[in-house]
């Protein structure tokens, strides 16, 4: 035998490592997504995945999963929720067993369908982000809830800061009280203003 067609031959470890990577090719964890659309009453979402896969040399997009449970905290009477627009993006985690049963039913179930880590058992967690389009910027001292120009934070020393972007609200309530107390000596507003004064981030 030539040695250029011994060269063509794979070897068993090459062998070995083609059908370990076949495998893998079709077990999914999870990757960045584009949401599509969102419903906000039963809280899914048509999520375009963010990363191309090759096939066969090629580079293409994969398709659009739909209805995908969007992850937000919550429990039986309580939630923290946020709006979801076209083009915002976030993580999708493609869960160990089949969740079509487990979407329509809840509780503890049989998921019937034998298939492991299948593109189509997504659910999407919103927030992850690129280095291009990072979003609102973060704060590295306070918890930070913002919508827009609304934004509240909250400080690790007490001190909280609410604003629509224009105002803050307790330096308005401060100066408001201040404004009274001023008119009418002796009111009950100047130990209204000193307990806000806690809460003004200085």
């Amino acid at each position: 035998m030539k040695e250029e067609n011994k060269n063509l031959i794979p070897t068993f470890p090459q062998v070995l490592e083609d059908f370990v990577k076949d495998l893998l090719s079709n077990v999914h964890t999870s990757m960045p997504g584009v949401v599509v659309s969102y419903n906000p009453s039963t809280k899914m979402a048509n999520i375009q995945p963010a990363l191309k896969k090759d096939v066969a040399g090629n580079l293409v997009e994969l398709p659009i999963l739909q209805n995908v449970p969007v992850e937000f905290p919550q429990a039986a009477n309580c939630i923290i929720s946020w709006p979801l627009n076209p083009g915002d993006t976030g993580e999708i985690r493609f869960q160990e067993r089949s969740i079509d049963r487990w979407k329509n039913q809840g509780g503890v179930i049989d998921p019937v369908d034998k298939r492991d880590h299948h593109f189509f058992d997504a659910t999407f967690y919103p927030g992850l982000s690129s280095a291009k389009n990072p979003g609102l910027a973060a704060d590295g001292t306070a918890i930070l809830i913002q919508n827009g120009t609304m934004s509240v934070k909250v400080y690790p020393n007490g001190q909280i800061s609410l604003s629509n972007g224009t105002y803050e609200l307790i330096n308005l309530l401060i100066e408001a009280l201040t404004a009274i107390n001023d008119a009418t000596p002796g009111t009950p507003a100047t130990a209204y203003i000193t307990q806000l004064q806690t809460f003004k981030v200085t």
